[in-house]
């Protein structure tokens, strides 16, 4: 078993230029020490830019995912490295979860309205000025991971970025 234990939970805020974002998604990578990271979807945010998610949503997602790669990845308990990776959904991964969920929906369960969830993600991040930048602010309960916040700017609207 690995020596870090994954949070019991995520208190997630969006915002764009400092301003709360409503129904936007979140990356979160489980980073593995092991086979592939957990590359996990939620959202969307409440009126407030906030998201809360729990240990047990990061597994069941993260064991989701394993169960139609079961090669490619380990455990997210078991081989999670210690660090967890949290960034706003850019539209080219909106792009690429519209395409997945495409072509997985008949093999795997998704969240009730999740191609509404991904298209309304879309139309409000469309709508925001050129010039603005989504971050993210992540408050957790764990010891001794590391927890990075991405931030997408609009030179990098494709690729969050450190913040």
């Amino acid at each position: 078993m690995s020596e870090f234990r994954l949070p019991n939970k995520l208190h997630i805020t969006c915002s764009a230029n400092g301003r709360p974002l409503s129904d936007e998604l979140v990356l979160i990578t489980i980073k593995s020490a092991r086979k592939n990271n957990f590359d996990l979807v939620f959202g969307p945010t409440d009126t407030n830019g906030s998201l809360l998610v729990t240990r047990e949503e990061l597994i069941k997602q993260a064991m989701d995912e394993k169960s139609i790669a079961q090669m490619d990845y380990g455990d997210p308990e078991y081989d999670f490295a210690g660090e967890i990776v949290v960034a706003p959904m850019t539209l080219e991964d909106i792009d690429r979860a519209l395409k997945a969920y495409k072509f997985f929906r008949e093999f795997m369960a998704y969240p009730i309205a999740w191609e509404k969830h991904l298209k309304r993600s879309k139309e409000i991040l469309l709508k925001l000025p050129k010039d603005a930048t989504v971050e993210v602010n992540v408050e957790h309960d764990g010891r001794g991971i590391k927890l990075i916040p991405l931030t997408a700017s609009p030179e990098n609207r494709g690729k969050p970025e450190a913040s």
